[in-house]
């Protein structure tokens, strides 16, 4: 199958790299033709003018609602192509049994599509009934059945595991399998491709609680340090038996399948180790250097038309696959631009473009399963935004902290739907909707930027969520920084988390769990900074187990409450904004009621109703000042609002003075703001004094 024959399942005929005996004869052909007659050719490939290598403007509207529209629109191709046994038929079907069918199920199941679908449940039928000999279909099953909770195919999941756990070369690499005439020609085949594919697979059986020996992962990482070009690059073999492998040097599919295997093998060796093991820091560093490496390959490389310095035979097809490497890449690393571009929009706009109207991408079912998947991955939302505020030190512990992407790795499971999170910069802060998490790593002492408080400021008081995760001794850095930041921020109060703070209910109930030391910055009514005063990212740098759960959960509920109770929307999503609003018709006055407390928290709650309520109805809220009802009560005042958390206390004045203003006609409006069990028991009681002959 190969690196290509992932890639097209039309009429083209194999690539030559599965024959290497027709390169060498080629290569004999070539010395036959005049160096004049291949002069127009190295000009044509090697001398491509700076502005055909930069991307072109594609002219498509780039939405959450046309991406989706899109892949609605694959699904449905690849359901018309079915057979009525369940297959897809394709240019592999004869050689490479199931291949085309299991990565046709992976981007239906990525899509969205529930197991219990007629069509795709006859097709996990057709791929579960097929005994497998080469890597690439082994390994897309692998994938198809980690995501298919189901006992029915848990125990081919198991054997398909142990299957390419068997096939792991010597090396650390895969090659196509034991059914591969490859295979037998030459037993110590591996390549880049497959290798890339077994990895991706036993990761995701990984995630499906299936174990792997921790072995697999360190010759795996071998594998990868071996043939790394000294660019930072991938070819597509390492040597084999002291010769050169095919296609050595770098490019980009390729370049972007190796620092996804690095980076996944640092996870999943950080997963299976114990900290205390030397292996894990010794390995990971070099991995996540190699990784690095490859990144900044691909940021001086950079295209999306075409695959940077890929120069040998060409296929329509190879496009998506490199698409689908790179894509990949970028979730893995949390990156957001490459060559300063914005490359997830660029790669879902060059796919947009080229879809067909019948909704396949050259009405290949290779294809069209490979830009399901990239576009999936692509217009995901972005739910953690992760700033470095260290980088100098970021080589002590990771060059690419895996915190963020174990968090969103384990929550896209849970969730049955890919997120996605981001390394930004700081002055990045800025531009981000505040539906996201931002999560500030690690500043050993209180920041202290100009360009950091600015953008913080803004960031939480345009209603945004930050965690902070503070080291140092006991909690000091803390402590420190939330003096810090309410010195900034006079208007934020302060306060430890407390079992009943909404954040440890919003999905997972924490309540009761061993929550460390965390503390509350904000405005008494919404929380705007969080401060992990213990190291809990550490947690998420290991990855989700029995022991971890906890603090993924945890993730998961401060992701929810950033978001106002839902994640974030898609990467493509559209801002709502309000244009200005039409004058009012009518006003309704509304003044808070005085007491010895909070009463004047969400200091912008007014004027937020106010401008929807204008926009809806043309009503306006007239803010009075607070009302002290140890006087008497203006009746006039339509609405009085008794809000806040510390729980009030009124003197028999002040009841008798609300009663008055109660008879009269006027409303009192009782609103815990966070939902504080005191304040309401408090106010109960208080509606009792109110009115003792009604029952509330």
């Amino acid at each position: 199958m190969g690196e290509s024959k992932l890639q097209q399942d039309g009429n083209t005929a194999r690539p030559s790299e599965i024959l290497p005996h027709t390169i060498i004869n080629r290569r004999f052909a070539f010395r036959r033709i005049g160096i004049l007659t291949l002069a127009p050719i190295f000009v044509l490939v090697f001398s491509i003018p700076a502005a055909i290598a930069q991307p072109r403007r594609f002219y498509v509207r780039l939405t959450d609602e046309t991406v989706h529209t899109a892949i609605e629109k694959a699904v449905k191709f690849l359901y018309s192509r079915q057979s009525p046994q369940g297959a897809l038929p394709n240019r592999y079907s004869a050689e490479y049994i199931t291949g085309g069918e299991s990565l046709a199920a992976y981007a239906l199941l990525m899509a969205g599509q529930s197991p219990d679908e007629p069509h795709l449940k006859k097709l996990l039928e057709y791929i579960k009934a097929r005994r497998l000999g080469y890597v690439y279909t082994r390994s897309l099953r692998t994938i198809v059945f980690s995501h298919v909770p189901r006992e029915e195919y848990r125990k081919y999941l198991l054997q398909d595991v142990q299957w390419l756990i068997k096939y792991q070369h010597r090396n650390g690499g895969w090659g196509y399998g034991p059914a591969s005439a490859m295979s037998r020609f030459n037993p110590q085949w591996t390549d880049a491709s497959n290798t890339q594919f077994a990895l991706l697979a036993l990761r995701e059986a990984a995630d499906a609680n299936v174990p792997i020996p921790p072995a697999v992962w360190l010759k795996a990482q071998r594998y990868w340090r071996t043939f790394q070009n000294n660019d930072g690059g991938w070819g597509y073999q390492p040597p084999i038996a002291g010769k050169p492998g095919q296609r050595p040097a770098s490019y980009g599919s390729m370049t972007a399948a190796g620092a996804v295997s690095c980076l996944l093998i640092a996870d999943e060796i950080a997963h299976s180790l114990e900290w205390s093991d030397p292996r894990v820091k010794l390995t990971n560093r070099s991995l996540i250097n190699q990784a690095q490496k490859a990144i900044n390959w691909l940021n001086i490389n950079y295209q999306i038309e075409r695959i940077p310095k890929y120069i040998w035979m060409s296929m329509p097809g190879q496009i998506y696959y490199y698409l689908f490497c790179l894509e990949r890449l970028c979730e893995s690393a949390g990156i957001g631009k490459l060559a300063n571009q914005d490359c997830h929009a660029q790669i879902c706009k060059l796919l947009l473009s080229s879809q067909k109207a019948n909704g396949s991408w050259n009405d290949s079912i290779i294809d069209t399963s490979l830009a399901i998947l990239t576009l999936t991955k692509g217009s995901s939302p972005i739910v953690i935004n992760r700033v470095e505020l260290s980088p100098d030190r970021m080589g002590k512990r990771s060059l690419l902290p895996r915190d963020a992407f174990n968090i969103v790795r384990w929550l896209s499971r849970k969730w049955g739907k890919t997120v996605s999170w981001q390394a930004i910069p700081i002055n990045s802060i800025r531009k981000l909707p505040n539906t996201s998490l931002l999560y500030i790593h690690e500043p050993q002492n209180p920041p202290q930027t100009k360009e950091l408080e600015r953008n913080l400021w803004n960031f939480t008081h345009r209603g945004g969520v930050c965690l902070i995760q503070a080291s140092g001794e006991k909690g000091k850095a803390a402590d420190a920084l939330a003096d810090y930041l309410l010195k900034l921020m006079p208007d934020y109060h302060k306060e430890i988390l407390t079992p009943d703070h909404p954040l440890l209910t919003v999905q997972y109930n924490l309540q009761s769990q061993p929550i460390p030391k965390i503390i509350c910055i904000g405005d008494r009514c919404r929380t705007h900074i969080f401060i992990a005063s213990e190291d809990i990212s550490r947690f998420w740098a290991k990855g989700a187990n029995s022991n971890t759960e906890l603090y993924f959960q945890l993730a998961a509920n401060l992701i929810l409450y950033a978001g106002g109770g839902k994640p974030s929307p898609g990467r493509f999503a559209k801002r709502s904004t309000l244009s200005p609003p039409p004058p009012a018709k009518r006003f309704i006055e509304i003044a808070r009621l005085k007491y010895q407390g909070d009463y004047d928290v969400c200091p912008k709650a007014i004027a937020r109703l106010s401008a929807v309520l204008l926009h809806s109805l043309n009503i306006a809220i007239r803010q009075l000042p607070p009302v002290d009802p140890a006087r008497p009560i203006n009746s006039n005042i339509a609405v009085l609002w008794l809000t806040g958390n510390d729980p009030p206390r009124f003197t028999e004045g002040q009841i008798t003075n609300l009663r008055k203003y109660i008879l009269a006609g006027g409303t009192l409006f009782i609103d815990p703001a966070i939902g504080r069990r005191e304040f309401y028991q408090a106010t109960r009681q208080m509606i009792h004094q109110l009115l003792p002959n009604n029952k509330p």
